[in-house]
């Protein structure tokens, strides 16, 4: 067994450390004060574009099922042969990305707006790990 003696001298105010890694960073509080609405919109526009693709599949299912039963004469609604086309399929993802897109902008401009009364909203950050 290997004893270790350290003798502090009174020229020595603080004793050495060994393997005691520095304290972990402490996150940072940041406010977002402001929000540019064309780049949000854009980002939120393109997700929820992506976002409607998992409703296609539904409306195919759908429309293979409108489909023998208007042939029947069943329909209620002239709404129902546009709905289940095959155009509003290819439209759908379009206009809810431009949809998306518009009321996103204009939800950053009314944020950037507010924030100014408001003072924004607190985040907290921290560095990635190197």
């Amino acid at each position: 067994m290997t004893t270790v003696t350290l003798l502090l001298t009174m020229s020595d105010p603080i004793p050495p450390v060994w393997n005691n890694p520095a304290p972990p960073a402490l996150p940072a509080k940041k406010i977002l004060t402001r929000i540019d609405p064309l780049k949000l919109g854009i980002m939120l526009g393109a997700i929820y574009a992506l976002i409607s693709l998992i409703f296609i599949p539904f409306f195919l299912i759908m429309m293979f099922v409108q489909i023998p039963m208007a042939a029947a004469g069943h329909t209620q609604s002239n709404a129902l042969p546009f709905m289940f086309s095959g155009i509003f399929l290819l439209l759908f993802p379009v206009m809810y990305g431009v949809m998306g897109f518009i009321g996103d902008v204009i939800m950053g401009a009314l944020y950037n707006l507010v924030a100014k009364f408001v003072g924004g909203i607190e985040v907290t950050v921290q560095d990635a790990p190197a």
